[in-house]
């Protein structure tokens, strides 16, 4: 660990946050790298991964193991379709149900590409950070999650105010 690695006594805060945003770079680099060897994006390799774990699933299914909105996903969808990564597959149950199959070509992919971003960091925090210390950072994300998501309500209340004020003058 360089010196640059250890939070300033001075502004600890500052420390945390240039800590968070160069894992989170160095690990989106990293893997970037490593998808664009196999000829996929990071977006489709998370996809595959996704995939090859849970089995053909349908866009909302998928959209929700990625954490996405269903129209991002229809999109990497068609691109994946175009690109002989996925088919689509019809339920033999339900015709209106369709469901994303991977492919041979996706299969020999997933086998050469590490694990998934999530799957990265699951396996580095289990190593890193005993029982307690997960449970005490599980604490301290929530609440931070919590703050942000109020914080995103004062912004849409005050945009909304403004564009009100705006439309009225």
């Amino acid at each position: 660990m360089s010196d640059k690695d250890v939070p300033s006594e001075a502004d600890p805060l500052e420390g945390v946050l240039n800590a968070v945003v160069r894992l989170v770079a160095d690990v989106r680099r990293r893997q970037a790298a490593i998808t664009q060897e196999h000829g996929v994006t990071m977006l489709q390799s998370q996809a595959i991964h996704a995939l090859r774990q849970q089995g053909p699933l349908n866009i909302t299914q998928l959209a929700q193991a990625l954490h996405l909105n269903q129209s991002t996903v229809s999109s990497l969808a068609d691109r994946m379709e175009r690109d002989g990564l996925v088919r689509r597959v019809q339920s033999s149950q339900d015709r209106r149900s369709v469901k994303l199959r991977l492919t041979e070509k996706s299969d020999d992919i997933a086998v050469q590409l590490p694990v998934s971003p999530l799957g990265f960091f699951r396996d580095l925090l289990a190593q890193a950070l005993s029982a307690e210390e997960q449970a005490t950072l599980a604490r301290l994300l929530q609440k931070i999650s919590k703050r942000i998501y109020e914080r995103f309500g004062e912004i849409d209340a005050a945009r909304a105010k403004a564009a009100q004020k705006h439309k009225a003058g």
